[in-house]
């Protein structure tokens, strides 16, 4: 994981994959649900298919 502070995981992994033209194709893999940030990042850039881990929702504090 970079060295910036507050960074998401699944944002590190979007910076990783490099800038492409069409992410249709791609495989999102997250052990709980996406955050909203998230979740905005795989609407704008179009992933083809999230996987997510969790089966039952983190309850809100």
């Amino acid at each position: 994981m970079s060295d910036a502070k507050g960074l998401v995981i699944d944002i590190d992994a979007f910076r990783k994959a490099g800038r492409k033209t069409n992410y249709r194709d791609k495989i999102l893999v997250t052990t709980l649900a996406p955050c909203w940030y998230c979740s905005g990042l795989i609407r704008q850039f179009n992933i083809g298919t999230v996987v997510i881990g969790e089966s039952v929702n983190a309850p809100l504090y």
